[in-house]
């Protein structure tokens, strides 16, 4: 038996369920498929994915897209991702729901926040 994440899911259907929408991403460090590849990479990079849809924008949780703030509370501001070309939002700064002005223009949220399902503090 094979466990597949959202992720694998979405792209072992060739993303087909996006296909012609502007994409806004929620993702936190640990959105990757099983080859570690990260979600904005793969909806960014892969050729099928980039043909289908148009990632338009991200949003990051508390401890970031990136793990970068990672110590407890630490609040981040998004910003422009020189390598991506895309917003990076911060849902855990002063904003802590979506704007409308960050979601004007999107089609769909894709949401992929995996996690370890426990609370051990």
């Amino acid at each position: 038996m094979s466990v597949r994440s959202g992720l694998e899911v979405l792209e072992g259907r060739n993303f087909a369920p996006l296909d012609g929408l502007a994409i806004g991403l929620v993702v936190n460090q640990a959105s990757v498929n099983r080859n570690l590849v990260h979600a904005l990479d793969l909806f960014q990079t892969n050729s099928v994915a980039v043909e289908k849809f148009r990632l338009a924008t991200a949003f990051g949780p508390q401890h970031g897209i990136w793990g970068h703030t990672q110590d407890n509370m630490i609040e981040w501001e998004g910003y422009a991702d020189p390598r991506l070309g895309v917003p990076l939002y911060s849902l855990y700064g002063k904003e802590r729901k979506p704007t409308y002005a960050m979601l004007d223009g999107l089609d769909a949220l894709v949401i992929d926040l995996p996690d370890i399902g426990s609370r051990y503090y």
